[in-house]
């Protein structure tokens, strides 16, 4: 077995963008903190790596991995394409939505 299925945890574009302007009027704090983490998910990613001339000094975060694979229509990886009645992206979704958490 390699994980855990979870069955009932996919969610709808129509779903989540309800619940995130719930969020912003319950708990700006906790949306802010979604939000901008979901930004940096998209922009930096943790390497663990120790840097080879400094051993006890671990390596900043990298700006993207290479690895992914990236949609041509907006430039993100399609690991935002994750509603289960939509093709759009989750990330662009979200800087539509809120333009203060993305640009400031």
């Amino acid at each position: 077995m390699t994980g855990m299925e979870l069955p009932d945890f996919n969610f709808s574009r129509k779903d989540l963008l309800d619940f995130l302007k719930y969020l912003k009027e319950a708990n700006y704090f906790v949306y802010m903190s979604f939000m901008l983490s979901t930004k940096n998910s998209a922009i930096y990613k943790y390497t663990g790596l120790k840097d080879k001339e400094h051993l006890d000094y671990k390596e900043q975060p990298k700006y993207t991995d290479g690895k992914e694979i990236i949609n041509e229509k907006c430039g993100h990886s399609v690991l935002y394409q994750c509603y289960t009645d939509s093709d759009s992206c989750m990330l662009c979704d979200l800087m539509a939505l809120d333009e203060e958490a993305y640009y400031e």
